[in-house]
Formats: structure tokens, C-alpha cells, sequence
């Protein structure tokens, strides 16, 4: 069922037969097909959601358009932190891109699973240490870097998942116009 999130939880701490199967009696598998949302737009997000297999897309929309903030390959985990832990709306959208299986667990299960299993409890801190980590070197790239060292960094850090996106999803999470990318693409193939 969930055994790619829960091998990954046990390569963070080892886990017991008995915590393994604690997580497996809540985890739930979902499917999704490709284009479709997943979960409620401006609903609180209830749930850590774990990708299996295919791509999601998280992103936010503005009134001009849909700005993408991070995209989820498989082997990667995702909640909205300020939802899930205040309860208020989300303003993140998750989208798979591919047709895409997806294992959830609730929040309220989760925080049972923290107070009767301590290793999972330490997993969950060190995938939000991980998480926080994420959002702060994405934070510096943006701020930091030119548009052709983001792009050239995304191709060196995940070479597989560029060539998995549309451009103009790509050139959205780059902070790039989709012709400004084309560009950079252009000059790198040169």
C-alpha cells in the first residue's frame, strides 16, 4: 500500500514493526489523474500527502495568472504548513501534472501517530526541517541568482524532472516569462 513513503520514513529513523504498521492502519492511497486538483481550493489542508508515482504542481493564483511554487516528483512529501497547522484556508493549489498515486494521512491521525509513537514523531520534525530548508535555498535562488543560474541549477539538481514539465510551468516556477526562458534554453543548447 504506502510502503515507498513509509521505506522513506524509516531511512530517516528506524522504525518498529509496530510503528510501521501504526502508520500503514492510517495512510490512505489516492489516485489522480493528470490535470486534475487534488484537494479543495481555499479549504483548510488536513492532511501530509506523500507522492508515489507521476508529478504534482503547487501553485498559487494571483489575479494575473497561476504562479507555480514547487513542483513533486515521486518520493516527495507535501502539506501546506501554515493550513495544516493553523487550520485557516489554503491558498496553495496542488495539481498533478501526470496521472499520479498520492498516500495521505490525516491530520489528526498523524498527531495520534506523534503522541503514541515517538520515532515517528522524530520524523515528522526532521520532514519539516528538510521542508523549511527547501523553502529557504528556493527563497536565496530567487533573490540571489540570474534567471540563467536558476534554470541551470534546476538542470543540474533535477535534470530528469525538466524534461517532464511544460515550459510555461517551468518558466513560472523559475520566476520567468515563458520567451525569457526559451531564451536561456536557446543559448544553453549553443
Amino acid at each position: 500500500m504506502s510502503f515507498a513513503a513509509l521505506d522513506h520514513l524509516s531511512h530517516l529513523v528506524p522504525l518498529t514493526e509496530q510503528e510501521q504498521e501504526a502508520w500503514l492502519a492510517v495512510a490512505r492511497v489516492v489516485k489522480v489523474r493528470a490535470k486534475a486538483p487534488l484537494g479543495k481550493p481555499d479549504a483548510p489542508r488536513t492532511n501530509l500527502t506523500f507522492v508515489n508515482s507521476g508529478l504534482l504542481r503547487v501553485y498559487f493564483l494571483t489575479e494575473a495568472s497561476e504562479r507555480t511554487c514547487r513542483f513533486l516528483p515521486e518520493g516527495s512529501w507535501y502539506t501546506d504548513f501554515e493550513s495544516f497547522a493553523t487550520g485557516a484556508p489554503s491558498r496553495e493549489h496542488l495539481q498533478a501534472l501526470e496521472d499520479s498515486e498520492v498516500v495521505q494521512v490525516e491530520k489528526a491521525d498523524l498527531e495520534e501517530l506523534y503522541r503514541q509513537h515517538p520515532n515517528l514523531e522524530r520524523a515528522g520534525r526532521l520532514l519539516t526541517e528538510s521542508a523549511l530548508v527547501e523553502i529557504h535555498r528556493r527563497n536565496q535562488m530567487l533573490t540571489l541568482e540570474s534567471p540563467e543560474a536558476r534554470y541551470e541549477r534546476l538542470c543540474e539538481e533535477s535534470p530528469g524532472l525538466v524534461n517532464r514539465l511544460p515550459q510555461y510551468y517551468l518558466a513560472s516556477f523559475l520566476n520567468l516569462r515563458p520567451e525569457s526562458l526559451s531564451r536561456i534554453r536557446k543559448r544553453r543548447r549553443s
